[in-house]
């Protein structure tokens, strides 16, 4: 399995995808692998105030680009869970670090 975060605008681009699928084709030719992807949306943060999550039009984009060039391979979207209430992936540990900061 390879678990990919995508960050709107940084990395969720068809070009982009077009050169995940180009890295991961050896992996998918190889008979002994079976590989999966998870592309993950990026969960926001204020810690992080330049990364945004990729909306889902652009995740589905993604995933269409990645299957052009591996055309069976298995991909999953990901769906963020926890985002409102900032306990999503990510998103506590930054809340602590914040809150670790502001008492030193």
């Amino acid at each position: 399995m390879v678990a990919v975060v995508l960050i709107a605008g940084v990395n969720d681009s068809p070009a982009q995808a077009r050169e995940l699928a180009e890295f991961l084709r050896p992996f998918y030719e190889d008979a002994l692998i079976i590989l999966v992807l998870n592309l993950i949306p990026y969960n926001e943060n204020p810690g992080q105030p330049d990364f945004q999550t990729p909306s889902e039009t652009v995740m589905l984009k993604f995933r269409a680009e990645v299957n052009e060039v591996l055309d069976e391979l298995a991909i999953h979207l990901r769906r963020t869970r926890g985002a409102r209430s900032s306990s999503a992936c990510g998103q506590l540990a930054t809340a602590r670090m914040t809150a670790v900061a502001a008492t030193a």
